[in-house]
């Protein structure tokens, strides 16, 4: 409990300084809901662990990809487990990773997945708009480059992303 409190008030602080009122909103939601068990039952109805980092690293990623591609809907089960198994690849043959703590693994889970749900809510206030979708499709860019992804030149199928 103490480690989501951190995340949530590190985000709210984080989105505060681009927007006051958004960052006292995911205070004030958090306050209110079970945010994660909120999370949590979402990502049962799409058949992922959300309390399993490659499944939140999962559910980021695909997201993302989503965002910025303009699909709207649910994900589908057979892509998800594609980029799934793709993660868990990738977390494997890395080594910070390996020696990362359950509660460190845990954190970085629950930021992914509060950053999923951001991201979610910011994209469905601003596609009637296209135009307003600059400054988070710039954001999901930055984020996804650094870990060496460009989702606008992936395609998402059952086997994980791949090149167009």
């Amino acid at each position: 409990a103490d480690i989501r409190a951190a995340v949530i008030d590190r985000l709210a602080r984080e989105l505060s300084r681009v927007s006051a009122p958004d960052g006292d909103a995911l205070r004030t939601l958090a306050a209110e809901n079970d945010l994660f068990a909120l999370i949590k039952a979402e990502g049962a109805r799409l058949g992922v662990n959300t309390e399993d980092l490659t499944d939140a690293l999962t559910l980021w990623l695909v997201n993302a990809w989503m965002i910025l591609n303009r699909f709207d809907g649910d994900p589908d089960p057979a892509a998800l487990q594609g980029v799934r198994a793709q993660i868990k690849a990738a977390l494997g043959a890395n080594g910070i990773f390996a020696q990362a703590t359950n509660s460190m693994r845990q954190e970085f889970a629950d930021e992914l997945l509060l950053r999923t749900v951001m991201a979610s809510a910011a994209y469905e206030g601003l596609k009637a708009t296209p135009a307003n979708l600059v400054t988070l499709d710039a954001g999901l860019l930055q984020a996804t480059g650094a870990v060496g992804l460009d989702l606008t030149a992936l395609s998402l199928s059952p086997l994980g992303f791949g090149a167009r």
